[in-house]
């Protein structure tokens, strides 16, 4: 799978750690954001992409190993407010 080995070839030791804490980094989050039916997206290259519901509501998470470009993204997306983005 080309998002496994990306995030061991770019990210090392620390990807493969990241890796194998993965599912469990997932299962906290739907837990704290009360999501469910959670499915992987298809061609996933550098970032963890899952769609599925939070009440009746689609939603999507986007899970990463860099930190500073994830914040970047949301800074980002609030900054257009929901105009021609996402809402967060």
């Amino acid at each position: 799978m080309e998002f496994l080995n990306n995030i061991k070839v770019i990210y090392g030791e620390r990807g493969r750690a990241w890796l194998e804490n993965l599912h469990s980094l997932v299962s906290n989050l739907a837990l704290k954001w009360n999501l469910r039916d959670l499915v992987p997206c298809e061609d996933l290259s550098y970032n963890y992409v899952i769609s599925g519901w939070r009440n009746d509501s689609p939603v999507i998470l986007k899970v990463g190993i860099d930190h500073a470009a994830i914040e970047q993204e949301c800074s980002a997306i609030h900054a257009f407010n929901g105009h021609g983005l996402i809402k967060l």
